[in-house]
């Protein structure tokens, strides 16, 4: 996967997004939880810098 200027942490985690679609927003919550260790609002904040960036819109 081409990251798009992004980090390791930022790339790992949209992987797992791709990895894991279609998948609800709790979903995506659980498994952040499970492979990163991250809280729900971490999941959430990553998500919204990503979507900023438009990372993974096609154009």
């Amino acid at each position: 996967m081409a990251t798009h200027g992004l980090g390791a942490v930022e790339a790992r985690f949209a992987d797992l997004i791709w990895e894991n679609e279609p998948i609800g927003s709790g979903g995506l919550v659980n498994l952040c939880n499970r492979e990163l260790n991250w809280k729900k609002l971490t999941t959430y904040t990553v998500l919204r810098k990503l979507c900023e960036r438009e990372i993974g819109v096609m154009k």
